[in-house]
């Protein structure tokens, strides 16, 4: 059988690759801005889940030593996905007129192109602490986006963490703080890519109301609607199901 033959009678047992995209907006800007909206929100709880397991299995066997590659995959991919639909919705906005890349895969090239159009609109850079953070991280390295893919880059030079001196000393990722770092971005870029695809995906605002007041406001409900979530399942959650099971659950209520 081929890997595209559904099961019909076991549906649990397929994915749906249409299930999320199939519904076409005529407007191929916001339907790509929806598109990389899932998709990143689907990278990001892929990767939190593994680290997650990592985590909870106190690195069994340094599995994280191979694993990570594919976990700052999904962290990265996903951060690019959230940060171009981003762009998109706030240029509908803002209708600067600037152009980019939309092909790049520089994430804090991709950042600082947002922030140009969300000071539009009285955002600042240190509204979005973790992910400054995490961004200023990588920089540090000086890395490419394809550190995590290969360990040299297009013209075959080693990537900065491949051991080249004699002192072989090691390169890490603390995943501790990868973890929380992570979990902090969580909380901020998902919920900015929503609130400004609301009037595209939803309806709590229209168009010229998209500024910095109506998003704490957004941010303030989403808030309560989270303990509200907290207070009823995780605690049914916690007692019932393993730790796989509790991810997964945590995924699809917070994030997906």
């Amino acid at each position: 059988m081929n890997i595209f033959d559904g099961n019909m009678r076991f549906p649990k047992e397929n994915a749906y690759l249409n299930w999320w995209f199939d519904d076409r907006n005529p407007d191929k800007e916001i339907q790509v801005a929806w598109d990389f909206f899932i998709m990143g929100k689907a990278y990001y709880a892929n990767a939190l889940t593994s680290l997650s397991l990592i985590l909870d299995a106190k690195n069994k066997a340094d599995i994280a030593d191979k694993l990570i590659f594919p976990i700052l995959f999904g962290f990265w991919h996903g951060t690019e996905l959230l940060l171009k639909s981003s762009i998109i919705l706030a240029e509908k906005e803002t209708s600067t007129g600037n152009t980019y890349s939309k092909t790049t895969h520089n994430i804090d090239n991709l950042f600082s192109e947002l922030m140009s159009r969300l000071r539009l609109r009285g955002f600042k850079e240190s509204d979005f602490p973790s992910l400054k953070s995490i961004l200023a991280d990588f920089k540090s390295k000086n890395v490419l986006f394809s550190f995590m893919r290969y360990t040299v880059d297009k013209d075959w030079n080693e990537q900065f963490y491949v051991i080249k001196n004699e002192e072989r000393e090691n390169t890490c990722i603390n995943i501790k703080i990868f973890f929380k770092k992570f979990a902090g971005v969580l909380d901020e870029l998902p919920l900015l890519t929503e609130f400004l695809g609301v009037p595209y995906f939803g309806d709590a605002f229209l168009p010229g109301e998209l500024n910095k007041e109506n998003y704490d406001k957004y941010v303030a409900e989403n808030n309560r609607l989270n303990e509200k979530y907290k207070a009823l399942d995780e605690k049914p959650f916690a007692e019932n199901l393993d730790i796989t099971n509790y991810l997964l659950n945590w995924a699809q209520i917070h994030l997906l």
